[in-house]
Parts: structure tokens; C-alpha cells; sequence
């Protein structure tokens, strides 16, 4: 009896840590695992004048599968989103599948009693968390101005992603944005973690302009394309016709991914020399060795270079044509044997690595020269 007491006992026990285990497990907050400029707005339409507006977005880096993120046109002032709900939305994706960098996505919110989110192409589940209820509404996004912010975790306490901005106020801005104070709807600070030119992008001042798209390259890094879309001079504004910002349109013509997003340019990490040796008496400008790289970018191109540092002793006997490292003069053994060099090989985006070579010269056997006699004469 104690035994079968002590097993229930242990049971029990068991069964609380599980439980335990299980609420904490979904007690935790949801991490944003998307860094801020991931994806970013690329077009806006707000004609024609009707309760279906759109816009579009490019991911700037892979999106994984259960990512959960919000998308506004609600503003944020002190701190805090701003606006009537029945006039200002928020909406949900939950992503369920990966999407690739370079994708273009496009959004069309449609008012009414029911809103209805859907995207193109479908990359997710869409839910309408709250606003863009009431059918007394003409369109989701104000022809007057409006934003949309990209956020994850959660509306209470989030972590944006991106901000645009196509507000007209000219009262109080700071890049674009406002600074603060009694805003309408459609005007918007910029949200906390966001710059601008870095991460946000505002065409305040440019007018009550409807439809916007990005009109730069469309191919390079990260780094680069979220500098270029962050660029108001990287924008065409209409305000009478939309534009077509679908993947694949007029605007984002291909299939996706549309954008080509290329690898940052690294420094070499290494170099090696095909030959350290090489036999004296050779004529003036022999080739040594052939120089190579070992870069984390493919396809980079490289120069090498004499430079001074660290193992430059004899840097002014050796000279470097193309990949080639030669020997400026003649070499003896018996004059010198060892010479060091130091070389730095420098890519096509001035990235570059140094390295010091020890260079041996070989003894060959050599054609005797002349001959001596200790003495040419005797006694008789």
C-alpha cells in the first residue's frame, strides 16, 4: 500500500511539471524574429474612389513560415496608435510558407461591414483585427493622405518593421513626419526603432497625391535597395490614375521573386602563391608564382599589389604583372638565398587582404668559371 501511495504520489507530481511545463511554454511573449527594412512598402493606391484600395510590399530578406505580422494605416502619436477604428484598420498575416527574398506582394483592403483582406499571390492567412467596419466608409486609405506601418508582435507593444508615409500635414514635420501633438487620422509620427532614409520613407509636402510606387533599380544588396526605396526621389506619384503595383505588372514586371537580391561584398580571407621558390641565375622578370584568392563572394575579381607592412624587406626585388609575382633581377644563391614579400590582394569593391610570402632561391650546380694552379713552377 505505501509503495502504490509513493507511485501516485510521483504520478501526480509528474503530471504538474507537464502542466507546468505547457503554460509556460505558451505564457511566453511571441519574439519578432523579422529585423526592421525585412520588407518594405513599394506602391500605394488610393484611386479610384471606391472601398478596395492596395498596395505593395518587397521582402528584403527571407520570410520563414509562422510569422505573424501587422500592417496599419492607424498612425502613432506619443507612442500610441491614433484614429477611429471604423475609419483606420489593422489586419494580420500569418505566414505559411517561406517567402523569398525579392518578393513582391500586393494588398487590396476592402471596407464595409465585413472587411476583406486578400493578397497576391496568397502567401498566408489574412485577418482583419479591427476598423474598415462601416459601410458609411468610401475607402480604407484616405485620397488626403494616409500611412501604412509594418509591425510585429503585437499592436500593444510592437516592433515596427517599416514605415511609409503619404501624409499631407505641413505643420510640425521632421523629415516627413510628424512631430507630435493633436494629428488627424491620416497624419502619423514616425514609430519608434524607425528612421528615415533607412527604414521609412516619407512623401509629406509632395501634396494630396492618391498613388505612389518605387521607381528604382531593382536588383543589388539589402543594404542598397532599402537605401534606394527609402529615397522619396526613387518614388512616381499620380494623382489621378493608379498605378499597377502587382507582382508581375506593369510596374513589377517578372515572376517572383522580382527584386534580385545580390550578397554584400566581403573582404578575401586568404591568398596563396602558386610557387615560393625559384632556381638563381634565372633571367631578370621570371615568374615566381601565380597569385590566387580565396573570397566569400563568387565571381569576384582581384589586383595584387607590393605593399608595405610586415614582411616588406625586399619588396623593391619582386614586381607584379596581372597575378603573376616576378623577380626583378637575375638571382644568385651565394649572394642571397631567402627574400620576403608582402602582398595585398584588393577586390573589385576595394575590400582587401595583406599577406608576407617568404620567397628561396634554389641552388643549382653551376658550370665551373675558371681554375687555379697554388703554384706553376718546381725546383730542378
Amino acid at each position: 500500500m505505501k509503495r502504490q501511495k509513493k507511485s501516485l504520489g510521483l504520478h501526480i507530481l509528474l503530471f504538474a511539471f507537464l502542466v507546468l511545463m505547457v503554460i509556460t511554454f505558451h505564457a511566453r511573449p511571441a519574439m519578432a524574429l523579422i529585423s526592421p527594412g525585412d520588407i518594405a512598402v513599394i506602391g500605394w493606391n488610393s484611386d479610384p474612389a471606391s472601398s478596395t484600395k492596395t498596395f505593395s510590399v518587397v521582402t528584403l530578406a527571407s520570410i520563414s513560415a509562422g510569422e505573424v505580422i501587422f500592417f496599419t494605416d492607424k498612425g502613432i502619436n506619443g507612442g500610441a496608435f491614433q484614429g477611429d477604428l471604423g475609419t483606420e484598420g489593422i489586419f494580420s498575416l500569418t505566414t505559411t510558407t517561406t517567402i523569398g527574398a525579392g518578393t513582391v506582394i500586393q494588398f487590396s483592403v476592402t471596407s464595409g461591414v465585413t472587411p476583406v483582406v486578400t493578397s497576391s499571390p496568397s502567401v498566408g492567412t489574412l485577418t482583419v483585427t479591427n476598423g474598415w467596419t462601416s459601410t458609411s466608409i468610401a475607402s480604407p486609405f484616405g485620397n488626403n493622405g494616409d500611412q501604412i506601418l509594418i509591425l510585429q508582435g503585437s499592436v500593444a507593444s510592437p516592433t515596427f518593421i517599416f514605415g511609409f508615409n503619404a501624409g499631407t500635414n505641413t505643420i510640425g514635420l521632421t523629415n516627413g513626419w510628424n512631430t507630435g501633438g493633436s494629428i488627424a487620422n491620416n497624419y502619423s509620427e514616425i514609430p519608434a526603432g524607425l528612421t528615415n532614409g533607412t527604414n521609412a520613407v516619407s512623401h509629406a509636402g509632395a501634396g494630396a497625391l492618391d498613388n505612389y510606387v518605387y521607381s528604382g533599380s531593382l536588383s543589388g544588396t539589402r543594404a542598397s535597395l532599402l537605401a534606394a526605396i527609402c529615397n522619396s526621389f526613387n518614388w512616381s506619384n499620380n494623382d489621378t490614375t493608379p498605378y499597377d503595383n502587382s507582382p508581375g505588372g506593369t510596374e513589377f514586371p517578372g515572376s517572383n521573386p522580382v527584386f534580385t537580391i545580390g550578397t554584400p561584398n566581403s573582404a578575401p580571407t586568404d591568398m596563396a602563391l602558386s610557387a615560393t621558390s625559384i632556381n638563381e641565375n634565372v633571367a631578370g622578370n621570371s615568374t615566381v608564382g601565380t597569385l590566387s584568392s580565396t573570397d566569400p563572394n563568387s565571381g569576384n575579381t582581384f589586383t595584387y599589389t607590393l605593399v608595405s607592412g610586415t614582411g616588406d624587406t625586399d619588396n623593391a626585388s619582386f614586381n607584379i604583372s596581372g597575378s603573376s609575382l616576378r623577380i626583378t633581377n637575375s638571382p644568385n644563391f651565394e649572394s642571397k638565398s631567402s627574400y620576403s614579400v608582402r602582398i595585398r590582394t584588393t577586390d573589385q569593391g576595394s575590400l582587401f587582404y595583406e599577406e608576407a610570402f617568404t620567397i628561396t632561391i634554389n641552388n643549382v650546380n653551376e658550370t665551373p668559371t675558371d681554375i687555379a694552379l697554388s703554384a706553376s713552377s718546381i725546383n730542378e
